[in-house]
């Protein structure tokens, strides 16, 4: 095995994997992207054509890539291919002249169908942000932060017709520290991601039937509702404020829900995981205490809603 096309975005988690690949022994022979959202074009799949002057990509740091996929293949001489969908004959052929030995998925919005899996003599992989068969779908990090895990992880599995639920090839944790945001768990899964593609593809090379099926019923990781940036006093201190440090990357309405009222949560500055105190809110201006089961939660407050 030697010849590898890269679906993914440009993005923080498609970028350090596609940046390991491109460092590595395996040759990449595409990279593969979708056409941005809004964006009326007539080809179904076009190559793209590279900047007239291509820059040399830097790197800020280990896990940070300072350019997403697109930059990052240009910069490597790689060709880009851009699709509106991948089940147009169009995005088959293009893809198909590419001659891939096998896919590798990070981050790619949409399914790929088994027409193009089947184009690859070693099928797909597909680099996952979480403990499969935990959290399958389109938002595992989120779901994690909610859910007050303490760590996340990163899984490379075969890629099938169920999504998220092809034999795993390899599996590592990812920590989360306090006070972490989304896009540093983020940065942490996909640099750990990159690592962990390596492995697996080597493992393949000299084993083309590595992985052993997913063990368990598993749980899953939908698109968030406006309702799941809700918290009430009934959530454990640690976990409201992790949830709270995360979620502030999305940009979306925090929601302190409690005696009836809802209020808006500008951001939370500490917890005690052992404090208490016999009012529920504690309010001291624009900061309020808030007893959680356990704990006290310290919280910077824009004001009640309605």
């Amino acid at each position: 095995m030697r010849r590898v096309v890269f679906l993914g975005m440009d993005g923080r988690f498609s970028a350090p994997p596609l940046l390991a690949l491109l460092g590595s022994e395996f040759s990449v022979a595409g990279v593969v992207v979708p056409r941005p959202v809004g964006v009326a074009a007539a080809p179904v799949a076009r190559f793209l054509p590279p900047p007239p002057r291509p820059r040399r990509v830097l790197v800020v740091s280990s896990e940070a890539p300072s350019a997403g996929a697109t930059a990052l293949a240009w910069a490597a001489g790689v060709p880009v291919l851009e699709v509106a969908t991948l089940s147009h004959p169009a995005a088959r052929t293009a893809l198909a002249g590419m001659r891939p030995d096998i896919l590798c998925v990070a981050c790619f919005p949409s399914r790929v169908p088994q027409t193009i899996l089947n184009q690859a003599p070693l099928g797909g992989v597909n680099l996952h942000p979480s403990l499969l068969p935990a959290y399958r779908g389109p938002e595992p990090l989120f779901w994690l932060f909610h859910d007050g895990l303490e760590r996340a992880g990163v899984t490379v599995h075969r890629m099938s017709s169920q999504i998220d639920r092809g034999p795993i090839v390899a599996q590592e944790a990812v920590s989360l520290p306090d006070g972490l945001s989304y896009q540093a768990a983020e940065d942490r899964c996909a640099e750990e991601g990159g690592r962990l593609l390596l492995a697996a593809l080597r493992w393949i090379a000299t084993d083309p039937e590595a992985g052993q099926p997913q063990q368990g019923i598993g749980s899953s990781a939908p698109l968030p509702r406006e309702s799941d940036f809700h918290l009430t006093p009934d959530w454990p201190a640690r976990r409201a404020f992790n949830f709270l440090r995360g979620m502030v990357d999305w940009g979306e309405p925090l929601i302190l829900a409690a005696q009836g009222r809802h209020y808006r949560i500008a951001r939370a500055r500490a917890f005690d995981e052992l404090g208490t105190q016999s009012e529920l809110i504690r309010w001291e201006g624009r900061e309020a205490r808030v007893r959680c089961s356990p704990g006290i939660l310290y919280l910077e407050m824009i004001g009640a809603l309605g």
